[in-house]
């Protein structure tokens, strides 16, 4: 792999050089002969400014228009934008000559402010067989509302809470508040209070809620009478829940189970006060029985819900009530969205695949597992993406329980099976066939009991951290940053502009450029600025394509090599096959002159190493790097994390600064032209050795 990506950055580096130097060209100019032999259609005013309505009122218009064609247009569609306006033609089909008109009803209720709406109007006119017509103006409002909903969420039982809205004048008529009035005896208006602001009327109004709410959900509103003539009635909603003494652990219930298994699922009701009792359960679901238990008596009770063993596949929902003795909150409902499936006969052998989006080793496992779902039915494979800050939390309980090594905590890829843990290369298709035969009678991942002990593993984690100190980290990012395809993509950015006579400041710049992309792209994904990346799907496909473009190239460049080896043996290295046009010639000639070549080589370098940042990073930082970025979500080791992310990124690229000074100080044009002048036969033939060992290696990786 390390060899395809150095070829891949020297390619990469060349083509954002050809990109960025290209100068857009124009358009080319083309001449349409349009005849008026077939039907046309003509809008002398295809939009219309309607200037300003209020909120509400509805704008219509209707857009005339006239067949200029020779022939019967048809209109086949006409569609508004939105759901907000309805458009339709006056009639569907118009004779040479004749005038139709498209009839626009935009409704403005929830609009405000400058609005677009488009009508599309779709007819057999070869021309323009859509013709886009507009209408457009201006919403305003008479009064705003805010909020428009008041929210009383998680009010608890005997609470009084109050709440405020405004109610703003916005037009030129005065606003005057004549009633505000409720649908619900526990909502009371406090006050109605009048200021003005600006030279408009502003009215606030306070609302309270009783404290003899029922416990539930609320819904409610307020009506607020005023002497506009648009709007007679503001309407301002309530919503909210109301939380009694009674806790229900969860109020919906979902589960799949196979056939023939008993229980399904439960809830647990507690409460507050004394003497409480669950009375009966109402439950007429079919298949589903629910079972009351006391668990503390006067205080918590479990229902358990079971479904009868000869229950068929398929759904099984519905509402239980349940009925209790609490004042106020007599009944309460859960609500049953359940799945009997058909029972396997195998038991499942479930497998934990840690993985991380753009390691090499991991798409090598994710190969094998697929053919292994196959063979073996009975085998479910949870996959956990590392990158996630709750994923490195499981992989950190799990190895904590199966007592995995530090150096192998949180590393891709890794997999959990039974008692057993495989890592990196260790994972074969081999072993895997042996540890599921191992486990046939069926083995399950112990995620409810990593659930119940992953807050402890933080603290190991912490530790972990403590234990790094700087020189370990130092070491960890010297170790990371041997980078063999930064390190080839630099020598040649420095040989390249060498050859090109750029001059030595030209060439620091650019490797500073370079150096700095690989620096700020690293940093700025160990703070998980460019974590969307591991989401690009794409990404692999669009990697598989590349390979295969580049195998085609690589195997006709290492063709032309070998052949122009052989005419260099003859003598007729001139006659080379692979040598630069005279066109391509101009042109470099051309950009060493020219005064913004610099710019371009700076840019393409910086991109050339954003790209190499981004390839290599699956393969760089196994341990040390996950355990610092996890620990960034620690707000007391906040600090501590990030700055060991930054020196451990500056250790990173020291090496690369070495290989940057020992090639800037080793290369020069005049070495380079020796070396190339004096051995041209042998160069071409390792140069198509190369070649076509990276379409092999293309080849192979297309395979996988």
């Amino acid at each position: 792999m390390k060899g395809l990506l150095v070829f891949a950055s020297i390619m990469l580096f060349l083509l954002c050089i050809l990109v960025i130097s290209i100068p857009l060209g124009a358009e080319p100019k083309t001449d349409a002969t349009v005849t008026a032999t077939k039907a046309c259609m003509s809008f002398p005013e295809p939009i219309f400014d309607f200037g300003f309505v209020y909120q509400g009122e509805d704008v219509t218009h209707a857009f005339k228009f006239q067949n200029v064609g020779e022939s019967t247009l048809k209109i086949s569609r006409v569609q508004a934008s939105c759901g907000c306006s309805k458009a339709e033609a006056s009639d569907t089909e118009i004779a040479p000559g004749a005038f139709g008109q498209i009839g626009v009803t935009f409704r403005t209720g929830g609009f405000i402010g400058q609005q677009t709406k488009i009508i599309h109007v779709n007819s057999n006119d070869p021309i323009n067989p859509t013709i886009d017509l507009q209408l457009k103006g201006e919403v305003k409002i008479e009064v705003e509302v805010k909020p428009l909903t008041l929210s009383f969420e998680n009010v608890s039982k005997h609470e009084q809470v109050t709440k405020q809205f405004e109610i703003i004048q916005r037009g030129e008529q005065k606003l005057i508040i004549d009633k505000v009035t409720t649908d619900k005896e526990y909502l009371k208006i406090d006050s109605v209070e009048k200021r003005e602001q600006w030279g408009k009327n502003v009215y606030s109004v306070k609302v309270t809620l009783d404290s003899n709410a029922p416990a539930g959900y609320l819904q409610g509103r307020i009506d607020v009478s005023t002497n506009l003539e648009r709007r007679k009635t503001i309407l301002v909603g309530v919503q909210g829940r109301i939380l009694g003494d009674i806790k229900l652990s969860r109020e919906r219930i979902d589960f799949n189970v196979p056939a023939g298994t008993k229980k399904a699922s439960s809830v647990v009701i507690s409460t507050k006060g004394d003497n409480f009792e669950v009375l009966r359960v109402e439950n007429n679901i079919k298949y589903l029985s629910a079972e009351v238990i006391t668990l503390e008596k006067f205080k918590k009770y479990m229902i358990d819900f079971s479904v009868a063993p000869e229950v068929p596949p398929g759904p099984i929902r519905g509402n239980v009530k349940i009925y209790t003795n609490c004042p106020g909150e007599t009944e309460l409902t859960v609500h049953i969205f359940g799945r009997v499936v058909e029972k396997t006969t195998e038991k499942a052998i479930e497998i934990g695949y840690f993985f991380e989006k753009g390691c090499l080793d991991c798409e090598r496992v994710h190969s094998i597992l697929g053919p292994i779902k196959e063979e073996f039915p009975a085998v479910v494979v949870k996959e956990y993406d590392i990158s996630t800050r709750e994923n490195m939390q499981l992989n950190e309980t799990l190895c904590e329980m199966y007592g995995v090594p530090e150096e192998k905590r949180m590393v891709t890829p890794a997999i959990f099976i039974g008692k057993d843990f495989l890592a990196g290369e260790s994972i074969t298709k081999e072993k895997l066939t042996e540890l599921i035969n191992k486990y046939k009678d069926g083995t399950s991942l112990p995620l409810e009991r990593a659930a119940q002990v992953k807050d402890v593993v933080e603290g190991n984690v912490v530790d972990r951290l403590r234990s790094f100190g700087v020189l370990a980290i130092i070491g960890a990012g010297l170790m990371d940053g041997i980078n063999p395809c930064a390190f080839a993509t630099i020598i040649f950015f420095i040989s390249y502009l060498a050859i090109l006579k750029r001059k030595g400041r030209e060439i620091i710049i650019v490797g500073i450029a370079f150096t700095s992309a690989l620096f700020i792209t690293y940093f700025l994904i160990g703070i998980g600025i460019f974590e969307f990346l591991n989401y690009l799907s794409f990404l692999k496909t669009f990697t598989k394509f590349i390979y295969g473009i580049v195998g085609v190239f690589t195997l006709i460049l290492g063709i032309l090599s070998l052949l122009d080896y052989f005419k260099c043996k003859r003598g007729k290295a001139k006659e080379m096959w692979l040598q630069l046009p005279d066109f391509l010639k101009r042109r470099i000639h051309s950009t060493i002159k020219e005064q913004a070549g610099l710019r371009r080589y700076v840019l393409a370098a910086f991109i050339t190493g954003f790209i190499v940042s981004i390839l290599e990073l699956s393969c760089t930082g196994q341990v040390y790097l996950p355990t610092i970025v996890y620990a960034t979500g620690i707000s007391e080791y906040r600090f501590v994390a990030y700055t060991y992310l930054l020196i451990y990124n500056l250790m990173f690229i020291a090496p690369l600064i070495v290989i940057f000074i020992l090639a800037y100080w080793g290369t020069t044009a005049v070495r380079l032209s020796d070396i190339l002048g004096g051995n041209i036969a042998l160069i071409k033939l390792l140069m198509s050795i190369l070649f076509f060992i990276l379409t092999a290696f293309l080849i192979m990786m297309l395979i996988v």
